[in-house]
């Protein structure tokens, strides 16, 4: 029997675990096993499968689980697809709508089996971690969970007391997926194998404070971990997580910043109750992460309100996460302990810092509605001319030039400042005006290179100096926008760094400038259209062994050739050279500079 089985195009960071058991399993029985990940290749199999099984994450992720299962039925009509996970078990009839059969909860016959690896290379070789359950269920029952329905009561279904079956001999890492790894009866056997097979260990569900004592503590102190995680759902718990953190850093001799913890907000609380427990933890030296909410039906994310809450205040605490907070957290920073401390209400508290408005000024009379140019300067001044540009102290600092035409009945004009403010507001406006606005959270050392129109409707791309990609539609500034978050990245090489981008040939092509090397890049659309990494080096070619590029570069629709100057010695290529030379499939290129040689200037004739 050929067995198929897919995972649906929805984001996860890891793989999916039930599908490798079953991959195991399968094999062991002497089938035949494919994984794909996503739809895309489906229609391009060349063997039909018996089976097919499909997998599903998250409730709000159904579209997608859905999708998969359709396209499955239409190119394999002869196959049973079957469809289970944890949206197939918490919304049956729900899943079952899209035609496949559902299977709810999880196998024992697979739980005791290695995963299967080989399917998921990428993981495999790259994050080289195992991911396991010592047991299944919990022994608690909160009523914002899904572990009840998912798994039911605490149970054990290893067949031995080892775990080591379960981690791949190649692996570095574990990863345990226990809901209450305290509450099994062989913790400390568990402990004990992982501390004497020194492997990194990641509680990645958490541990529950409650059940942290002493020995517990010194048991955890010969393990390898980079953070402990706890969890602080409600105020009840505050006695018995700041007793576990105090014997994790005194017995466990774990430093305060590496403990993180979990905070439920948008369930039965308010914002004053979340806003004293992030203080209550951030006073204990530890980092609190704030976890909003989602009903178990949820089918959409992020849009459940809570009695206690509104959408302003919850808008306020994400807003907040991605502006003052890092990586989604509150870390124990001292501007930060200090804001929580002063703050007497939970407003106050996760209120931003307002930025430094600007005002804007506009000639009464543009020359043209179809094209304008716009400049944009490393404090944020912008002129709509190609004149004299100052910012408030008078000093001048050109970040990007950007042609943008507008196809808009208002005409709406779009800069971008160097910190991220990107702002919208119309050329026809009065001399004083506040545009509407957004913030792209560039975290601090890094700065914006360029802007450039990703296509020719309002699709706009910036550039970072360490390679980000912050990509949005003009028409997503508006009122309400919320902070942009960095989705799509260019993986450079260590110490790399852009140093400059632009874009010619009336906008078809897009130049990068990093300082290992030089790359001409396909059509600017590609950027805003880039999922996740998946451009990676393909844009980017880094030669080590080239020496450094320093220097700006600027680029006319009618230059004719780039100079560069090394010190030693001067070259230069024609722009059409550079498309000549370079890889057609990546527009990938590398300037064969000499040992120790490097570009100091770089030039347009």
């Amino acid at each position: 029997m050929h067995v198929l089985l897919v995972e649906p195009s929805y984001y996860t960071r890891y793989p999916p675990l039930g599908l490798l058991k079953l991959s195991t399993w399968h094999k062991i029985r002497g089938d035949t096993v494919q994984f794909v990940q996503g739809t895309g290749r489906l229609r391009f199999l060349h063997r039909q499968p018996n089976k097919v099984l499909v997998t599903s994450l998250f409730t709000w992720g159904w579209k997608a689980v859905h999708s998969a299962v359709t396209l499955a039925r239409t190119y394999f009509p002869r196959a049973e697809v079957q469809l289970g996970g944890i949206y197939a078990t918490l919304l049956p009839e729900h899943a079952a709508e899209s035609g496949a059969n559902v299977v709810k909860g999880i196998l024992d016959e697979v739980e005791d089996l290695m995963p299967d690896y080989s399917i998921v290379p990428d993981w495999h070789q790259k994050q080289l971690a195992s991911i396991l359950f010592t047991h299944r269920g919990c022994i608690r029952r909160c009523p914002f969970c899904a572990v009840p329905a998912l798994e039911g009561s605490l149970k054990v279904l290893r067949t031995s007391h080892s775990i080591k079956h379960l981690i791949h001999p190649q692996h570095k890492r574990v990863i345990l997926w226990d809901n209450n790894f305290l509450s099994i009866d062989d913790w400390k056997d568990v402990l004990g194998e992982l501390r004497h097979l020194g492997l990194e260990v990641d509680f990645n569900q958490g541990l529950d404070a409650r059940l942290i004592n002493a020995e517990v503590a010194d048991a955890l102190r010969g393990v390898r971990m980079r953070l402990i995680r706890l969890a602080y759902d409600n105020k009840a718990m505050a006695a018995a997580v700041k007793a576990a953190v105090e014997l994790l850093h005194e017995v466990g001799r774990f430093s305060r910043r590496k403990i993180v913890t979990y905070v439920l907000y948008n369930f039965r609380d308010d914002p004053e109750d979340l806003f004293h427990r992030i203080r209550d933890l951030l006073s204990w030296g530890v980092a609190a992460y704030p976890m909003r909410y989602q009903p178990l039906d949820a089918l959409e994310k992020d849009k459940h309100v809570s009695p206690g809450w509104t959408e302003e205040q919850l808008e306020a605490v994400m807003k907040a996460r991605r502006v003052i907070g890092f990586g989604g957290a509150f870390p124990p920073y001292e501007g930060l302990v200090q804001k929580f401390e002063r703050a007497k209400s939970a407003d106050e508290a996760f209120a931003l810092w307002e930025p430094r408005q600007r005002s804007v000024r506009f000639p009464k009379r543009t020359r043209s509605a179809k094209s304008r140019i716009l400049a944009f300067t490393k404090s944020g001044a912008v002129s709509p001319n190609i004149g004299r540009l100052h910012s408030r102290n008078g000093s001048v600092g050109e970040v990007a030039i950007h042609r943008f035409r507008s196809r808009q009945a208002g005409r709406y004009a779009c800069f971008v400042t160097r910190k991220g403010l990107v702002k919208r507001t119309s050329l026809l406006a009065i001399r004083e005006c506040d545009p509407h606005q957004i913030i792209l959270s560039i975290p601090r050392g890094d700065g914006l290179i360029a802007v450039v129109e990703a296509d020719k409707k309002d699709a706009i791309c910036a550039l970072t100096k360490h390679g980000r990609l912050p990509c949005f539609r003009l028409s997503s500034v508006g009122p309400k926008s919320l902070a942009h978050e960095f989705s799509k990245r260019l993986e450079l090489e260590h110490g790399d760094h852009v140093l400059l981008a632009r874009a010619f040939g009336e906008g078809q092509r897009l130049l990068l400038v990093t300082s290992s090397g030089i790359s001409l890049l396909v059509p600017p659309h590609k950027l805003f259209y880039l999922r996740g990494r998946g451009l990676g080096n393909k844009a980017i070619e880094v030669n080590r062994s080239t020496g450094k590029i320093k220097g700006l570069l600027v680029l006319s629709d009618d230059a004719e050739r780039v100079l560069f100057h090394t010190g030693g010695r001067k070259f230069s290529l024609a722009l059409g050279e550079l498309e000549q030379i370079a890889d057609p499939a990546t527009g990938r290129l590398v300037l064969s500079l000499r040992k120790g040689e490097r570009i100091r200037e770089v030039r347009i004739r």
